[in-house]
């Protein structure tokens, strides 16, 4: 059984290469979590967000010809996708069909579109769920 690409040297070189120059992120955001506890005091941290961190990677990949891939399992995963600058976006055909109903819809009924899909997957599948006697009479 063949297990792995022939050029894997390739591309592990390369990967190498860019994991070495990979750097964190400026810790430019600040957060304040609240205590629900009168004895304690607030806590304050610094935190990167989440697209610096992907700018240093998405450089670092691409100087050494390393694309990056996003498959989608929704439509919203495709504006995800997109918004990270992937160069491939991977989709099923089903989501293929939907992409026409961007902008028609908003992000909750897309997310409710998943939801649906994942619940209808899971019932072909013959999946179930048991629920508690308490919440099943709900």
């Amino acid at each position: 059984m063949h297990q792995s690409s022939e050029s894997i040297g390739t591309i592990a070189a390369a990967l190498a290469k860019a994991q070495a120059e990979l750097t964190n992120p400026e810790k430019s955001l600040t957060a304040t979590i609240r205590s629900p506890f009168p004895r304690e005091g607030d806590r304050t941290f610094r935190y990167a967000s989440l697209s610096s961190g992907l700018d240093i990677v998405r450089k670092s990949l691409g100087r050494h010809e390393i694309a990056t891939v996003q498959t989608t399992r929704e439509v919203f995963n495709v504006i995800e996708a997109d918004e990270m600058r992937c160069h491939i976006i991977t989709a099923p055909a089903a989501v293929l069909k939907k992409l026409p109903s961007l902008g028609t819809k908003t992000a909750a009924d897309l997310s409710l579109d998943a939801v649906k899909a994942f619940r209808e997957d899971a019932i072909s599948a013959g999946l179930t769920l048991p629920l508690a006697a308490s919440r099943a009479a709900e």
